[in-house]
C-alpha cells in the first residue's frame, strides 16, 4: 500500500531513491539506495554459496579446499557477469527459461510435500504452538530458506510504483505485486526432508 501511495505522489523514475531524495534529502537518497543495493550484493554471494553448499551436497568429496569453493565462486560470479552484459533479448530468453524452470521445482516440491502429508506422515516441522515458531537449530533451514524467498520482494515493489499514474489497469500493481510476495508457496510449504 505505501508503495503504491508513493508512487502515485512521486511518479518518476528511481523508485526508492526518488521518493527518498524528494522526502528527506540527499543524504537519505544516497542512503535508502545503498540500503536497498547491498542486500543485492550480498544475496549474489549468498545464492552462489547455497549453489556450492547443493555441489557438495551431492557428494562430499567435491570442494572441500577453501580454494577450491573460492574459485567455483569466482567462476559462478564471473559467469552471472558475462549473462549481464549480453543483449536484452538474450537475458530475457535465459530468465524465461529459469522462470520455467523454477515453476517446474515448484510444482514437483508442492506435489511431494502433498504427497508426504497425505500419506500420513507428520511435517517435519511443527507449527502447532507458539514456541514451535522460534528459530532455532531444529529449524535454521526452513527460516533460512524463507528469509532468502523474501530478498528479491523489495526490487518488484519498487519497480511497480514507477508505473505512470495514467495507468488505470496497472495502478493498482505494488498491491498485486505484495500479494503475490506475502503468499507465497514458500511461507506455506513444508520444510524440505533434509532439516
Amino acid at each position: 500500500m505505501s508503495t503504491a501511495q508513493l508512487g502515485l505522489l512521486f511518479p518518476y523514475e528511481g523508485a526508492l531513491y526518488n521518493w527518498t531524495y524528494r522526502t528527506l534529502g540527499t543524504f537519505w537518497g544516497f542512503f535508502a539506495s545503498f540500503c536497498a543495493w547491498l542486500p543485492g550484493i550480498l544475496a549474489l554471494v549468498s545464492g552462489f554459496g547455497t549453489a556450492i553448499t547443493y555441489l557438495q551436497g551431492l557428494h562430499q568429496g567435491w570442494l572441500t579446499a577453501p580454494w577450491q569453493q573460492g574459485a567455483v565462486l569466482t567462476i559462478l560470479i564471473l559467469l552471472g557477469t558475462a549473462l549481464t552484459v549480453q543483449p536484452l533479448r538474450v537475458l530475457q530468453r535465459v530468465l524465461n527459461f529459469t522462470v520455467c524452470l523454477l515453476l517446474l521445482a515448484l510444482l514437483l516440491i508442492t506435489a511431494a510435500a502433498f504427497a508426504w502429508l497425505l500419506t500420513g506422515r507428520a511435517s517435519a516441522t511443527p507449527f502447532g504452538h507458539l514456541s514451535d515458531w522460534r528459530p532455532g537449530p531444529d529449524n535454521f533451514v526452513l527460516f533460512g530458506f524463507l528469509v532468502q524467498s523474501y530478498l528479491g520482494t523489495e526490487v518488484p515493489l519498487a519497480m511497480a510504483g514507477e508505473i505512470p499514474p495514467g495507468n488505470a489497469d496497472t495502478s493498482s500493481a505494488p498491491i498485486y505485486v505484495g500479494a503475490a510476495c506475502s503468499s507465497s508457496p514458500a511461507t506455506f510449504s513444508p520444510p524440505s526432508p533434509c532439516s
